[in-house]
């Protein structure tokens, strides 16, 4: 194991155009990582040729993980992670990408060795329009901090030491939603600390009906067993503000009508003063799309 090795995993789930964009940032990357490995829980004969044809790295690892009883790409994220020898973790989104100075900031950064995780800033893109995301900045924060409010880390925008990650279990897979938040609030619990790169070295794609598109029964169901793992913890408006977001995922299109009330109530009655004015705001100006 070189120092300053990186390992990058990439979950896929039948995006291969997506995935070219993904695999074509990680080529760009001015720090090479030593392994590539793209997790495919969907496997076919066109994402394998892809990934050979596309990446032009000399180590790229292609992996069926079909078989695992909970897939998802926390499980992809686990299973690229238990073949990786380097002393760094980085992963990427099929639909996200990587400006090329990523892995080299953050690198450098974790080379000082105060810190197990660097994360960096990013923009989200929809379309041709592209607005930084809500980020933390230089403010740290405590694992109880975030417990309910993730202050900006998603599954493609950090690099940890590799002996962190499996000392902290890796991503919980049971976890169909905020399964990145969940993995920094445990690497918080256990004591590491972290450092920020305020620049916006990766682009989260987002579609245009994002609002929506995130509302289901699978993402309801998704943060209950969120709430249900880190229950003992809560405060009283952290629970609050989590079961407002079970009441948004539910009023999902084709939700049956008087559920959709239903949620739509509880949903007001557990936001906050803040959430109500924002979405005021929103409305009085005119934008349509559906907040909460």
């Amino acid at each position: 194991m070189s120092t300053g090795s990186v390992t990058c995993i990439v979950p896929t789930h039948r995006r291969d155009a997506a995935l070219a964009r993904a695999l074509a940032s990680i080529v760009e990357q001015r720090h090479t990582p030593a392994v590539v490995v793209v997790v495919d829980d969907v496997p076919s004969p066109e994402t394998r040729q892809l990934t050979r044809e596309r990446t032009g790295h000399p180590d790229i690892t292609y992996v069926d993980n079909s078989g695992t009883q909970r897939p998802g790409a926390s499980s992809s994220r686990n299973a690229g992670a238990v073949l990786a020898s380097s002393e760094y973790l980085a992963f990427l989104d099929d639909d996200d990408r990587w400006e090329a100075g990523f892995l080299e900031q953050c690198v450098a950064r974790l080379e000082l060795g105060d810190v197990d995780l660097v994360t960096v800033a990013g923009a989200v893109e929809i379309g041709a329009e592209r607005t930084r995301r809500p980020w933390l900045g230089s403010r740290p924060v405590t694992a109880r901090d975030c417990l309910a409010w993730n202050p900006g880390v998603t599954g493609s925008n950090f690099v940890i030491r590799r002996t962190a990650f499996e000392d902290i279990g890796g991503f919980d897979d049971s976890l169909p939603v905020f399964n990145d938040l969940d993995l920094f609030v445990r690497y918080l619990q256990s004591g590491r600390h972290y450092a920020v790169v305020d620049e916006e070295l990766f682009i989260q794609t987002a579609d245009g009906d994002d609002h929506l598109s995130s509302r289901s029964a699978r993402r309801a169901a998704g943060i209950q067993k969120y709430i249900s793992k880190h229950s003992s913890q809560l405060s009283a408006g952290q629970l609050r503000a989590l079961k407002r977001e079970v009441h948004l995922a539910q009023r999902y299109v084709g939700q049956r009508q008087h559920l959709a009330a239903y949620h739509f109530v509880l949903m007001w009655v557990n936001s906050s003063p803040a959430q109500f004015l924002t979405v005021l705001r929103r409305k009085l100006a005119g934008d349509k799309r559906m907040y909460a």
